[in-house]
């Protein structure tokens, strides 16, 4: 199932991926994407959240120091600040997640190619 957006949700989704530095000599900061397959990019809001709810909403998804968190489970990436890229096999553990924590979010298919 892919999401449709309007142009102005495609415009915010460009410049969270592009507008910021992804590349990186770090290893870990690297995003390793496989050809042809599918991944979900997700743009997120913590609006209306307490400052401590925040914190351990970040601590759950990220981790802390040890980045063990929900997205090196499902071998995803945080792109930036709010937005984040998954392996479709591992989206419905995502959305799950983020629905448990009542945060309202945008999805987008992409695929992998060249």
């Amino acid at each position: 199932m892919s999401a449709f957006v309007d142009k102005k949700e495609l415009k915010m989704l460009r410049k969270k991926v592009l507008g910021e530095k992804i590349e990186s000599k770090k290893p870990e900061d690297r995003i390793d994407l496989k050809k042809d397959e599918c991944y979900y990019l997700i743009t997120y809001e913590l609006k209306g959240m307490s400052q401590s709810k925040k914190v351990m909403f970040s601590f759950a998804f990220f981790g802390r120091k040890d980045g063990k968190g929900l997205i090196a489970e499902v071998k995803g990436k945080k792109l930036g600040s709010g937005c984040i890229m998954v392996p479709e096999k591992n989206i419905k553990k995502v959305e799950k997640f983020l629905n448990f924590w009542g945060i309202t979010y945008k999805k987008i298919k992409v695929r992998v190619v060249g």
